[in-house]
């Protein structure tokens, strides 16, 4: 990134009813302090609110820079920023900060809190070419959505949003919205896209058809006729949206409310009179609501990102502010004016960067331009509000300085009508008497380089003056069906890479080209049309994302996209994934046929997920799924990559997959949403496994819900589950166990109140997997050497899933001192997982080379569990072992020493009881072995990226861990339960001290190795930091032995490879030197968790380590004095 200037433009308001004009001395561009971030801005909308502040009725608050709706990227982080990194694309909205401390903030209320902040009236705003924003008002951005056109979504989209959904009003009821402004356009949206009866209120005639197109259902001109009682007629309002300043309408329209109805009001209007007799009669109410924070601002763009809802937009350059501002004094602008900082015409320059075979890339943006006769009517550009304005980079071009693929640079490029973007499914339509196009059409698409726009236009118009809209148009090509255009326009030849919403370390997907054998799907199922079956039994309409069937016919695309050879359940689930014939391809690339599919499988249960589910799109999904297998996957791999198909899935698990794959794509929310309604899939689903009449709740924890609203709700209806085979449900099972075991883990290693729900799976998941057979009386569980390769994978996908529940319950264990609720004794009969070699087979004959090539011999966990303590130097290198079988046998070992601890508890209140000398010699031959054994396994590795996969890099940190909890019991003094580091740090603190003791040197030596190597375990580093608190043992004794000094030695040695070696050298004290190492080391594991993790946990320990180090820093100073 290029250096910052010293100075830069702003409008800067010196006095009330001054004039809105860059100042022509420049400011001084100050940097960043603590908790600040320096934002080059790229877009501010104009609201009604900065002309306010300029005239001076908010009180003089002058000199003043206005804007409060601004986006662009975060340039300088100030000290102590975290979550976010320079680069991102970030906002900042209304609400620009607030202390945390006052009694609204505890409550989550920040955007009142009593002091906030607000960006362009109580601090500097976004009419300038950079802006200073508080860290917590900061709102993180997808890079993909256009500047300008997101910007207004910061004060009136999140307005009308967080506004509708507070006053939680029941899925389907009938929302009035009074105006078709800058915030009604916006609200009608919204409320469609929140599943409820939209009515639109406003004065002419020629707004209807507009209302309609962009969700309302019903139009009401409230010059023509009686407002309220065509409300009335409707059933009365369960909610009115007030959107324009117009006082005698508003105190008529609480007579439109039904019971229980509400006034929300949005657009300041002054006093108003009402009938407080009908409000009363009627428990009728009024609200006003104010925009929101940060977080609030986040889910409406994401909301809107996902349901296509689209802020429309004047774009004005930074040098015309005051006639950006004059246009919205005069109630001109349709809807919105927004100030870009670019030169008028000039796009966001062109960036190039380098594909994988080291040719430019080129990014560039083009734009679409519909035009055709004018309305009917003759009003030239009336409608022109309609367009939308979007400019989206067409990145992928493998160019050396031209564009050289089959689109060619300024060339027309004929398409059929098909291929271009469905304008009737558009979330804002163009009106028809602009675009004709059927399929006796064709279009022609030019593409020239920048600043010239792309035109589209109907071929065969008898009318050849078109008259051009004055109104550019882009369609998002990161959504619905415009980006297979892009991909068909491409070709195949192209490499395309997804642009990920935030920036992430993981790789992301290539994705394909689009293959005419896919088939595609009927555009009319998408439709945003209501249709009668949208309202399931309760009578609650849920929002219509999910493309239907018609009722009793199945689609001719849904039927094609099944193949003749796939097995399905008597439920018509897929058994067996329609895969290519040598079982190879990613698990992500879903065509629209099977994006139907998957979306019909979780509509059928659209009765149990929460109001506010919201279907990911094509492509979100896509990521999420990558992120999935690219991310967790390989940690635990109890899916067969090779064979596994998305749309073989069952819904909860698929749900699960994604919530994962997002949290690696670190989309939190998106990630927290998708793990809500996974959960109650889950539910539902081990609900209608135990044969329950009722739904009864597994999960105790509706605090997790946003606005307190618990979507474990009851569902009175009961669905009989059809007769299935023993193998149906053996493979309903092991995908039931599959969703659980993701869903633990993100309860596992994210915020506090997902912990409960992680215990409650655990114990549900053990419950299954003793139900489906592990224990000494059940049958060996064996792969046999009979069976085909889809037999095998079956099996060993079972037997894998099995182990995985036990290794999991075993981390829970680990991190938060709970008894394991699978004991070793209950997967001693299952066999030791294959090798890996085996296991990533892609196809039969490459599994029967891989048995061929590494064959070994079948054995239980029990067997091997045992060779372990027997006395010998080593097990054979032929006992089976794979790397998924050592992490396997580690877990047994780390069960067994908590095990033995709980036998050894001493009564007599000693803090830390030492287990017996001669099962510490047994534990210690074992590890021992168990260390022969992970050497001479072939995918053995300390690297988690090695072609080996990370299972056996996640062994060696299990292994570390036995050692130290042989020798001290730390698991209660970790309190990582309370996901609060400051008890974190206290418990760390008052952990008792290791005992020194030649046995007691091999754990800190392990410690000490888990601090040299590049890569950490996020669980097991914990316990390694506590026996690195050696130091402070050895300090407290009146000598030193020579074993101990040469641990010390090399814990010295690897201090001083840090920065914190200099201080360490310099210290002449002996004592002091070795209290010294022991703050060093606390330090250095501090330093290890800071920074971007995809799991909340890593902060919290981060922290925890943080003030501890402080800590020990303190009391190093005093015993200095």
């Amino acid at each position: 990134m290029s250096s910052l200037p010293k100075t830069y433009r702003a409008v800067v308001l010196n006095e009330a009813n001054g004039p809105f004009r860059i100042q022509e001395m420049e400011m001084e561009l100050k940097h960043p302090g603590p908790g600040q971030v320096l934002v080059k801005v790229l877009a501010c909308g104009v609201c009604f609110s900065d002309v306010s502040i300029a005239n001076g009725e908010y009180g003089d608050v002058f000199p003043r820079i206005p804007g409060h709706e601004i986006v662009g990227d975060a340039v300088e982080l100030g000290p102590g920023v975290q979550g976010l990194e320079k680069g991102e694309r970030v906002g900042g909205p209304w609400h620009g900060g607030h202390d945390a401390m006052c009694k609204l903030c505890k409550r989550g209320m920040y955007q009142f809190c009593h002091n906030a902040q607000v960006n362009g009236y109580t601090r500097d705003g976004g009419f300038a070419e950079y802006v200073l924003l508080e860290q917590e008002a900061v709102v993180r951005i997808p890079r993909e959505l256009d500047a300008a056109e997101v910007a207004p979504l910061l004060c009136a989209g999140v307005t009308v949003f967080n506004g509708i959904r507070k006053m939680h009003i029941e899925q389907g009821g009938l929302v009035a919205v009074q105006g078709l402004g800058g915030l009604g356009h916006l609200a009608i949206q919204y409320a469609d896209k929140m599943g409820y009866e939209v009515v639109a209120l406003s004065s002419s005639d020629d707004k209807a058809d507009f209302a309609k197109k962009l969700g309302a259902q019903h139009y009401i001109n409230t010059k023509k006729s009686d407002a309220v009682a065509e409300l009335n007629r409707l059933g009365g309002a369960d909610l009115i949206v007030q959107t324009a300043p117009n006082p005698e309408v508003i105190s008529k329209l609480v007579g439109g409310l039904g019971a229980g109805g509400k006034l929300l009001s949005l657009a300041p209007v002054g006093n108003v009179a009402f009938d407080s007799v009908a409000l009363i009669l009627g428990g009728k109410s009024i609200h006003g609501w104010a925009s929101g924070h940060s977080l609030d601002s986040e889910e409406a763009i994401r909301f809107a990102q996902t349901h296509n809802i689209k802020c429309m937009v004047e774009k004005y350059p930074f040098s015309d502010v005051q006639k950006a501002v004059d246009s919205l004094v005069s109630g001109k602008p349709r809807f919105r004016n927004v100030l870009t900082m670019l030169a008028h015409g000039e796009h966001e320059s062109a960036t190039s960067a380098n594909n994988e075979d080291g040719d430019a890339v080129m990014s560039f943006h083009s734009t679409w331009t519909v035009s055709d006769k004018t309305p009917d009517d003759g009003r030239d550009g009336q409608y022109s509000h309609d367009l939308v304005q979007q400019e989206e980079p067409l990145v992928g071009f493998a160019t050396d300085g031209a564009v050289s693929d089959r689109l060619q640079l300024g060339q027309s490029t004929q398409m059929p009508a098909t291929d271009t973007p469905d304008i009737s499914t558009s979330a804002m339509p163009l009106p028809s008497s602009y675009l004709h196009l059927d399929s006796q059409h064709e279009a022609t698409l030019s593409v020239h380089h920048q600043p010239a726009a792309a035109t589209l236009h109907p071929r065969g118009s008898s009318d050849q003056a078109h008259s051009t809209v004055d109104k550019s148009v882009t369609w998002d090509l990161l959504y619905g069906n415009d980006l297979d255009l892009l991909w068909r326009e491409i070709g195949a030849t192209s490499s395309l890479s997804m642009p990920s919403s935030f920036g992430t370390n993981y790789p992301i997907n290539l994705l394909p080209a689009s293959h005419p054998d896919v088939s595609e799907l009927d555009t009319a199922m998408f439709s945003n049309k209501r249709h009668d079956e949208s309202r399931n039994t309760s009578g609650v309409r849920m929002p219509n994302f999910l493309p239907r069937q018609p009722a009793g016919q199945p689609s001719e695309n849904y039927a094609r996209s099944i193949p003749e050879n796939t097995k399905t359940t008597s439920s018509g689930r897929l058994l067996q994934p329609p895969s290519t014939p040598d079982g190879t391809g990613s698990p992500w690339l879903l065509s629209k046929a099977d994006y139907s599919i998957i979306c019909n499988s979780i509509e059928k249960h659209r009765s149990v997920l929460p109001a506010t589910f919201t279907m990911p799109t094509r492509y979100a999904l896509r990521r999420y799924v990558e992120g999935y297998f690219s991310g967790f996957h390989e940690h635990l791999p109890f899916i067969h990559y090779p064979t596994f198909s998305l749309v073989s899935q069952t819904p909860d698990l698929i749900l699960a997959i994604a919530a994962t794959g997002a949290r690696y794509r670190f989309q939190r929310q998106q990630s927290h949403d998708l793990y809500i309604s996974a959960r109650a899939l889950l539910e539902e689903q081990i609900r209608r496994r135990n044969g329950y009449e009722k739904p009864i709740s597994v999960f105790s924890t509706p605090e997790l819900l946003l606005d307190g609203y618990s979507h474990a709700h009851s569902c009175q209806s009961s669905v009989e589950t059809p007769d299935q085979s023993t193998s149906d449900i053996n493979c309903d099972n092991v995908k039931t166990m599959h969703a659980m075991i993701i869903l633990m883990a993100l309860g596992t290693w994210n915020q506090r109140s997902l912990i409960k729900d992680a215990f409650s799976i655990a114990s549900e998941l053990a419950f299954l997997v003793q139900e489906d057979g592990v224990g000494v009386g059940a049958a060996a569980d064996s792969p046999g050497a009979d069976l085909t390769w889809r037999e095998w994978v079956a099996a060993e996908e079972r037997r894998r899933a099995k182990l995985v529940a036990f290794c999991f319950n075993n981390l829970l264990y680990i991190a938060y001192n709970i008894a394991p609720k699978l004991m070793n004794s209950d997967v001693a009969r299952l066999s030791v997982p294959s090798p890996e070699s085996h296991w990533r087979a892609a196809s039969e004959d490459e599994w029967k080379a891989a048995r061929s090539r590494d064959a070994v011999v079948e054995t239980n966990v029990q067997q091997s569990y045992s060779s372990l303590f027997r006395n010998q130097t080593a097990a054979p290198a032929s006992n089976g072992l794979s790397s998924f079988g050592n992490y396997v046998l580690i877990h047994c070992v780390v069960q067994q020493i908590f095990l033995a601890r709980q036998l050894s508890f001493a009564p007599s209140g000693i803090e830390c009881a030492s287990l017996p000398p001669d099962l510490l010699l047994k534990f210690d031959s074992a590890l021992r072995v168990w260390h022969h054994n992970w050497e001479a396994t072939k995918d053995s590795s300390l690297d988690p990226s090695s072609p080996g996969g990370p299972l056996s890099f996640n062994s060696t940190a299990l292994f570390r861990l036995a050692y130290i909890r042989l020798h001290a019991d730390f698991g209660p003094c970790r309190r990582l339960e309370t996901r609060n580091a400051e008890r974190i740090a206290q418990a760390f603190r008052n952990a008792p001290l290791l005992e020194r003791s030649p046995l007691v040197g091999r754990a800190v030596l392990q410690s000490a190795h888990s601090l040299s190597i590049p890569n950490w375990h996020r669980v097991c580093g914990k316990d390694a930091n506590f026996a690195l608190e050696y130091p402070n043992a050895m300090a407290l004794g009146d000598t030193i032995q020579e074993d101990e000094k040469r641990l010390m030695g090399i814990v010295a040695s690897i201090i001083g490879e840090t920065e914190l070696g200099d201080k360490l050298a310099s210290e002449t004290d002996g004592v002091l030197k070795v209290k010294r190492m022991a703050v060093a080391v606390m330090q250095l594991w501090a330093y290890s968790f800071k920074g971007a993790h995809v799991f909340d946990i890593m902060g919290t320990i981060g922290a925890g380590l943080d003030i501890c180090a402080d800590m020990l820093q303190r009391e190093l100073v005093t015993d200095d004095k």
